[in-house]
């Protein structure tokens, strides 16, 4: 059972939820916000689900073989997770037809997302636009502000940025499986991409709060710089997701109080 668990990255499930809350919390409607996290807590777990089963051969180079020794009952596991994210999309329909706007792409996403890989960073756009995406479910009762799209958009632009992080933990394991920015257009430019990001991420954060900027000047941009000089190293690139991932939860969870 604790491989089961472990595959479903829940604090990542959890931040998806986090971010959906938030956003009803923004417009005001936090207490219809039950269903949309469920909904979209379940549609991650099926993600992440499926993409170990269909990574599992790929997975093994990195040590990860529970999907790989147990590709039959992980495989019925995944299915379970998508009928219970279909059931609760569904639900979430019945309450409102529009949330449908906002869940079928996130299950389509979810469902292409591992068979998409060898398209160029097709993946890092797909993770950063289903994060976004689900921050916009207010948008379905009427609650068209500009603060959720500039939500929605900082938490992409952060996740997208994230994921090219990722990419550089497993540039060697994923040559031949997974197309990447890293593989296209080399670490030098991957870096000076993020950096970009981060840029980007500061300007939002200096428009939206100060103590957002604050935050984000101690915890994003600092450490994002230091990728300028020479190569980073495995715990240059582990402190500065570690750090992207607290900013991320400290910023989300101020956008809440706003």
């Amino acid at each position: 059972m604790k491989e089961y668990i472990k595959a479903l990255r829940l604090p990542a499930c959890i931040f998806a939820g986090i971010t959906t809350f938030v956003s009803f919390r923004l417009t005001g409607n936090a207490a219809e916000s039950l269903l949309p996290i469920f909904s979209t807590i379940t549609i991650y777990a099926a993600i992440m689900a499926q993409n170990d089963l269909r990574d599992r051969w790929n997975d093994k180079k990195k040590g990860k073989t529970f999907a790989f020794n147990n590709p039959v009952s992980f495989r019925r596991f995944t299915i379970m997770l998508w009928i219970l994210a279909v059931i609760a999309s569904g639900s979430l329909v019945l309450q409102n037809p529009c949330y449908l706007v906002i869940a079928l792409p996130l299950i389509i996403i979810g469902l292409v997302y591992s068979e998409l890989q060898q398209i160029p960073f097709i993946s890092n756009i797909l993770v950063a636009l289903a994060m976004g995406l689900a921050v916009l479910y207010p948008v379905c009762n009427g609650k068209n502000i500009m603060i959720l799209w500039l939500f929605a958009i900082f938490i992409a632009i952060a996740i997208f940025g994230r994921e090219i992080l990722k990419d550089f933990d497993d540039k060697e394991i994923d040559a031949g499986h997974k197309s990447t920015l890293i593989q296209l257009y080399g670490e030098e430019n991957a870096k000076n991409i993020v950096v970009f990001l981060v840029l980007i991420l500061d300007r939002f954060s200096a428009v939206l709060t100060l103590p957002i900027f604050f935050l984000h000047k101690v915890i994003f941009f600092e450490p994002a710089l230091d990728l300028f000089i020479g190569d980073p190293t495995p715990k240059m690139i582990a402190d500065v997701k570690l750090r992207l991932d607290v900013g991320l939860i400290v910023i989300t969870l101020l956008f809440g109080c706003l």
